[in-house]
């Protein structure tokens, strides 16, 4: 219960610092004249979010793929 408390915890941080890497990256392209470096910025700011995106379905997909592998689990106890 406690490694699952930590792993919340770190997941909640990493989320956390991936929005403000988001945040700093559009702030810091914003305040740049050079177009180059703006657009790098940019395209990094928008990764932090597709990533952030991206791990946020694979968690959801792995939740499902358990509950369901839980449930047939538990259909072949009851038929057993």
């Amino acid at each position: 219960m406690n490694s699952l408390n930590n792993n919340k915890k770190k997941n909640t941080h990493s989320k956390k610092n991936e929005i403000t890497e988001y945040f700093v990256n559009k702030r810091l392209a914003r305040s740049i004249k050079d177009t180059h470096n703006k657009t790098v910025l940019d395209k990094i700011a928008d990764e932090e979010l597709i990533y952030r995106d991206l791990k946020s379905f694979l968690c959801l997909r792995n939740a499902v793929f358990l509950f369901w592998e839980t449930i047939i689990k538990l259909k072949k106890n009851c038929y057993a």
